[in-house]
């Protein structure tokens, strides 16, 4: 079958998890014998007339669309922009000469995403469109960035649903946003999935990345995070039941590692008025291997996340064999029910979460209980799910 992916990100030019996602499926998709093309947008260019740029891995044919450029004190825009007049021609006759049986874009609320889907439309050739939610700040702002998005919901974004041959949804919870509620009875979930045979059975002798940072003690918990530095990955919730576990006696550190996207010095301030400078580490950005292996070493890892869609840290944590502390939000429930592969929990309710966490430390039969779970993560085996796309392709073609 020749499958064309259009995706607003792929790596090494990703800012989230989603870049991981569409990878995941453009390699399961070739490694079972289909011809995979994939069109990707690319953000970090300065120059008004870039081109479109061609290469070839393990069999898959990419092609990096530059958008146009983010401006760099509106981060949050990255993927988001369109692409210019000239690119879309280019990117029209690109797409001819593929001559895809069948596509699967990705995203909403993306400029780029919508005209690829507008192109499509002119050429007569079906697309699936998966949705991983919906923009969340954009419809909240007043001005022009409130404007654009709402022009977006009405035109772009309603047209770009109503056209798709199917639409799928990586999680019950990204089917449900408003914006969907016309087309929501026709959303088929596929979730997303975890690579188990990257993280099975990995195992690391030294601790060196939390090493760099503080020494080692063997009374000493650690509580491990991953994520852009933003407000919206809710740090900051679990942070504030750390002085109660200090007031315990309880000796901890809670490890944070991404990227800076504007957050990083609130983070600090509030590290600084609750008492807890010394408990609290910021890592920066880790590699696949310093992840795994941070992972490791933790004893706990939390996922506070205000939004989620569908997150691969619970996923890879289980894999890992480590226990999930997890905010009652978004997509999450859908992968860990409380007391039982996880500790999941409204992380705004303080002191509810502090009560769980001291119920889990002072119950090692509850511990030993949750982790014998961990292993039902494999039911999200990449392969098991990319096959659930490849019966959706098909039906689509079936029907021209």
């Amino acid at each position: 079958m020749k499958i064309l992916l259009i995706v607003p990100e792929y790596p090494p030019y990703n800012i989230g998890g989603g870049g991981g996602v569409f990878k995941e499926i453009a390699e399961n998709l070739s490694s079972l014998g289909n011809n995979v093309y994939v069109i990707y947008g690319y953000y970090p260019n300065t120059s008004i007339f870039p081109k479109i740029e061609l290469n070839e891995i393990n069999n898959i044919k990419f092609y990096k669309v530059p958008e146009v450029p983010c401006p760099k004190f509106l981060p949050f825009l990255k993927t988001v922009l369109p692409i210019f007049p000239w690119t879309y021609f280019q990117l029209k006759q690109i797409i001819k000469d593929i001559d895809p049986e069948v596509v699967n874009i990705h995203g909403y609320g993306l400029f780029f995403i919508s005209q690829a889907a507008l192109i499509l439309k002119s050429l007569n050739i079906p697309y699936v469109y998966t949705l991983h939610g919906a923009p969340v700040s954009p419809g909240k702002m007043k001005g022009i960035i409130g404007l654009i998005y709402k022009f977006y919901n009405k035109f772009l974004g309603r047209n770009t649903l109503k056209h798709a041959s199917k639409i799928t949804a990586v999680s019950k919870y990204s089917r449900n946003f408003p914006e969907f509620e016309t087309f929501k009875n026709k959303i088929q979930i596929i979730r997303n999935g975890i690579s188990i045979d990257e993280f099975r059975d990995l195992k690391y002798t030294t601790r060196n990345v939390f090493n760099k940072f503080f020494p080692y003690s063997r009374d000493e918990l650690i509580f491990f995070s991953l994520g852009r530095i933003e407000w919206l990955k809710g740090f900051q919730l679990f942070m504030q039941i750390i002085p109660l576990l200090k007031q315990d006696g309880i000796k901890l550190k809670y490890c944070i590692a991404g990227k800076d996207y504007g957050y990083l010095q609130e983070l600090k301030k509030l590290a600084a008025d609750l008492n807890i400078e010394n408990e609290v580490i910021f890592l920066d950005y880790l590699n696949f291997q310093e992840k795994c292996e941070c992972y490791y070493f933790s004893d706990f890892v939390v996922v506070p996340s205000l939004v989620e869609n569908f997150p691969a840290i619970p996923l890879e944590a289980m894999c890992m064999k480590k226990l999930v502390i997890a905010n009652n939000a978004g997509g999450i429930p859908e992968i860990i029910q409380n007391n039982y592969n996880g500790i999941i929990v409204d992380m705004n309710e303080r002191q509810l979460l502090y009560t769980q966490i001291k119920e889990l430390l002072s119950n090692p039969k509850l511990k030993i209980e949750i982790e014998s779970h961990l292993h039902e993560v494999e039911k999200y085996n990449w392969v098991e799910i990319t096959n659930k796309y490849l019966d959706t392709f098909k039906s689509v073609i079936n029907k021209l």
